[in-house]
């Protein structure tokens, strides 16, 4: 052990690309094995803990159980970062020569002074993400066969002896949207038991104001008998990075960090400025566990806002995205997109972290509860739009076949977990549809656990081919790339597409035949009357 809270930034930043550090990384999801793999990367030793065997297996064979994207050219020096930020999916935008984008969705960018405008224009740089060869699972197999990292299914063995442990473990709740810490608690009793003097223990889970200093740290200092602050250290550091993103953001998005002593915070501080990404310190763990949350409520509540404003536009006949673009040259105005609903592991569950212990103390919040229900019931609206289509070309949704693109909860994962697209799913599996699917980034095995009667498709053209609706329901990379002329050209092809991801122009799509509907995409009869086709 190299005594990591007795040294400075420098020393601990060399130390780590010497390889003398020793990570211990408890919890191997989507926070915890990217991250893992990239400490590996930077030199340090590290050893994976995971309460499951498949991932520990698979991790151990360098296969990696998450599609992760390593956007390494936008390090390089032609690639100039931007402080402004895509309206269309909030990541950074980047400069290359004279062309502005951003890396997410593939698409030039316009600055106005205070104004962005996302153009309907592919980058130059479009293969930034899509068939990257240096992927998450390239990386993670040199860290394996290099002997750089290990994983295991014993918390106290990985613990043992380490420099470093980072508590990745998920937070969920329960059936009754209360906060469930059983897998935290059962970790820091774990790690509390092999815990060693000199070892710096970071919290990366997303939990309610207080958890640090009132749960983590009672029990460390009780299963290992040493004194908080001194003989150990604890700090607070949650991650903000966006899945599809992670190998980038984890370099380089700004991070925060509390400890329970200034010790323990520098020290946190010290190790991951091995990433070239500010660090901000602050006064006391509540204070980050709390921003966490603030920015994940931040979210959901304004999709909800968008989601709402966009259900508004339909009834009027308007372009809610027209009209988002038009708001948005005012500077003080921050739409985010309207969607299918929102999905993953934390803008779905991280409210309650907030709101549970709130209504404990006798406040009881109004305006998060009700976002959240307008988000979840976003798939209902899709499988109206869904029947509006259908109805226009004079079927029902009991006699025809849907395609779903995309089943993941965003673009460019894999991420199955909330998705909105599986109640979508279930919902015309329920009114007779024959629902086929394609997702390449996504676990078929999970795909069947999670819902009966979708076929899945591995082409992407045969699933379009056979669609009555083809219905966009994720924006990969893949998918972004789609031609409307292509889908209209097919034999066989779709009678309709229904947009939820604001992937085609909506007049694109009318001029070439098909019939259209969108998330807030409003459609004037008249303006439809006047549309006329594209010549065959």
């Amino acid at each position: 052990m190299v005594g990591i809270l007795n040294l400075n930034k420098s020393d601990v930043i060399r130390e780590v690309r010497n390889g003398n550090v020793t990570i211990s990384v408890v919890g191997l999801g989507y926070v915890g094995l990217p991250l893992a793999t990239l400490f590996a990367t930077e030199g340090a030793r590290i050893v994976g803990a995971d309460v499951s065997k498949d991932v520990v297996q698979k991790i151990s064979r360098g296969e990696s159980p998450i599609a992760e994207y390593d956007v390494m050219e936008l390090l390089q020096p032609n690639m100039v970062p931007l402080k402004a930020v895509c309206p269309r999916c909030a990541v950074q935008l980047f400069s290359s020569g004279s062309e502005v984008f951003c890396p997410h969705c593939q698409k030039v960018a316009e600055i106005d002074g205070p104004n962005v405008r996302l153009l309907s224009v592919n980058t130059k740089s479009d293969n930034l993400l899509a068939n990257r060869p240096t992927q998450l699972s390239d990386l993670l197999m040199k860290a394996i066969n290099s002997g750089k990292m290990r994983a295991t299914i014993d918390t106290r063995e990985a613990v043992f002896e380490t420099d470093v442990v980072l508590i990745t473990v998920g937070t969920p709740i329960d059936d009754n949207h209360e906060p469930n810490t059983e897998a935290l608690t059962k970790a820091c009793h774990d790690i509390g038991r092999s815990l060693t003097k000199g070892t710096l223990v970071i919290l990366k889970s997303t939990v309610s104001p207080g958890t640090t200093e009132d749960l983590v740290a009672p029990i460390l200092s009780a299963e290992s008998g040493l004194v908080l602050g001194e003989d150990f250290g604890l700090a607070h550091m949650p991650e903000r990075i966006k899945e599809g993103m992670a190998l980038y953001e984890f370099r380089t998005l700004a991070r925060i960090v509390a400890g329970v002593n200034q010790r323990s915070a520098l020290a946190a501080s010290s190790l991951f400025s091995v990433f070239p990404a500010p660090i901000y310190i602050f006064r006391s763990p509540r204070i980050t566990e709390a921003s966490k949350l603030f920015e994940n409520i931040y979210r959901d509540v304004n999709i909800s806002l968008a989601n709402e404003l966009a259900l508004i536009s339909q009834s009027l006949g308007i372009d809610v995205m027209e009209v988002i673009e038009a708001a948005q040259t005012d500077p003080k105005t921050h739409l985010l997109l309207p969607g299918p609903g929102v999905g993953g592991y934390c803008l779905t569950k991280d409210s309650f972290y907030l709101t549970y212990p709130s209504s404990q103390k006798g406040f009881i919040p109004t305006l998060i509860p009700v976002a959240r229900s307008l988000n979840d019931e976003m798939p209902l609206q899709v499988v109206k739009l869904i029947s509006e289509a259908l109805e226009e070309a004079g079927m029902r949704i009991g006699e025809s076949t849907i395609t779903l693109l995309g089943l993941a909860f965003k673009g460019n994962s894999g991420d199955l977990r909330n998705t909105p697209v599986i109640p979508i799913a279930q919902l015309l599996l329920s009114q007779g549809a024959r629902i086929v699917a394609y997702d390449p980034l996504v676990d078929p095995d999970e795909v069947k656990r999670l819902v009966n009667g979708i076929q899945l498709e591995s082409r992407l053209k045969n699933a379009i081919a056979i669609a009555d609706c083809l219905v966009i329901t994720a924006d990969h990379s893949e998918l972004r790339k789609l031609k409307v002329i292509d889908i209209a050209t097919l034999d066989g092809r779709p009678k309709a597409i229904v947009d939820t991801r604001h992937v085609f122009d909506p007049t694109e799509v009318r001029q070439s035949g098909l019939i259209y509907r969108g998330v807030g995409r409003g459609i004037i009869k008249a303006a439809l009357e006047r549309a006329a086709p594209l010549p065959s």
